[in-house]
C-alpha cells in the first residue's frame, strides 16, 4: 500500500490495475501510460489494460496500523476485464482484516455498479470469499470453539456484506447520477457512497439521500374513478447514500467546477443529513470535510509525509 494526496484516504492499495472504461479525463490511465514505477516495464498501449498483481494481496494484512484505505485507485474492482475469481480475492483479503480485528476500512470506487450489483448478489459470492478470508489467516468462530480453552470470549465472524468495505460509485453529472446510483442502492455494503469526481455539472441527489423511495399510488378516497389518482406516496426502502464526496477536475485541460453547483450539493446534503466530503482540489474557502458518523477524520497521519507514486 502506499501513501496518497488523496484527501479523504490515507493509503491505496492496487492489487488489481487497469480500466477499460474509456473516461478521457481518467487521471489513473494518464499516470500508467506515462511508464512511471511498474508500467515502465509494460509495452506501450498495453499498460493500462487490467491485470491482477497476486504480490500486493497481502500488503493490508502487513499493516498494524489503521488505515483507510482506496482500493484499486489505478483501475477499477468491478469493471470489465476484471474477473470474479480476481475480485474473491481482493474481497478476501479485507476480509480477513476485518475477521482478524485489523482497523483497516477499504473504500471501493466503481463506474459498474450493475457489475457490482450482480457480484455482491449471486449466490456463491459470499462463500467464495469466505474460502479466501481463510486463506489468509482468517478463523471462523466454529473453528476457534475447537482449540479456545473454556469460556474464552470469542470474536464474532464477520457479516456480508463485510463491514468494513464501504462501496461507492463514480458520478460526473445528472446523467451519470441518474444511471448508476439506483443499481449501487440495491447493492448489499455497509456504506454506500457517490463520488462526484471530477464535478463537470449540477446534481441533484433528491431521493437517494433519504431512506425512502416515492411512488404513486391510488388515493385513499379513491371511487374507483381514480378522477384523484394517482398520488404520490413515501415508501420506507432504507436504501440511500451514506456518503458523498465532491471534486474537482485535474490534468490538462480541466474543468472547474461552479461554486453554485458544489454549495448546491452541500445544502442537499446538510437537509437531509447526510456527510459531504469536499476535496481541496475544489479551491473554495469553507467547505466540509465530513465522514459517516462514527468515523474520525486521522489527523496524526499526514497524507503528504512520505508519499509514494500510486501504482
Amino acid at each position: 500500500m502506499n501513501r496518497t494526496k488523496i484527501d479523504y484516504v490515507t493509503h491505496t492499495w492496487n492489487p488489481i490495475t487497469g480500466c477499460l472504461h474509456g473516461c478521457p479525463y481518467c487521471y489513473a490511465r494518464r499516470q500508467a501510460e506515462r511508464g512511471l514505477g511498474a508500467y515502465g516495464r509494460l509495452p506501450k498501449g498495453e499498460r493500462f489494460k487490467p491485470r491482477f498483481w497476486p504480490g500486493r494481496l497481502a500488503e493490508p494484512l502487513n499493516a498494524v496500523k489503521p488505515r483507510r484505505v482506496l482500493v484499486c485507485s489505478m483501475g477499477d474492482l468491478f469493471g470489465l476485464g476484471v474477473s470474479d475469481n480476481w475480485r474473491d480475492e481482493v474481497l478476501g483479503v479485507m476480509g480477513a482484516c476485518a475477521g482478524r480485528g485489523f482497523g483497516h476500512t477499504f473504500l471501493v470506487l466503481t463506474k459498474r455498479p450493475e457489475e457490482a450489483r450482480r457480484y455482491m448478489t449471486q449466490d456463491d459470492t459470499g462463500s467464495n470469499v469466505r474460502v479466501k478470508m481463510q486463506e489468509n489467516g482468517w478463523e471462523s468462530r466454529e473453528d476457534l470453539l475447537n482449540i479456545a480453552p473454556p469460556g474464552s470470549v470469542l470474536p464474532d465472524d464477520p457479516v456480508w456484506p463485510l463491514p468494513n468495505v464501504w462501496l461507492g460509485t463514480s458520478c460526473e453529472d445528472q446523467a451519470a447520477a441518474g444511471e448508476r446510483i439506483p443499481l449501487l442502492l440495491e447493492t448489499p455494503a455497509a456504506i454506500r457512497w457517490v463520488s462526484l469526481e471530477p464535478l463537470l455539472g449540477p446534481v441533484d441527489l433528491g431521493e437517494w439521500l433519504y431512506p425512502w423511495h416515492t411512488e404513486s399510488a391510488h388515493a385513499e378516497d379513491c371511487d374507483g374513478t381514480c378522477r384523484n389518482c394517482p398520488v404520490p406516496v413515501q415508501v420506507q426502502d432504507d436504501l440511500m447514500l451514506n456518503w458523498v464526496v465532491v471534486g474537482a477536475q485535474t490534468g490538462p485541460g480541466a474543468v472547474t467546477p461552479e461554486e453554485v453547483w458544489v454549495r448546491d450539493i452541500i445544502r442537499q446534503c446538510r437537509e437531509a443529513g447526510v456527510p459531504v466530503f469536499c476535496k481541496a482540489n475544489l479551491g473554495f474557502p469553507d467547505l466540509p470535510r465530513q465522514y459517516p458518523q462514527g468515523v474520525e477524520l486521522q489527523t496524526d497521519l499526514n497524507p503528504y509525509e512520505g508519499h509514494a507514486r500510486e501504482g
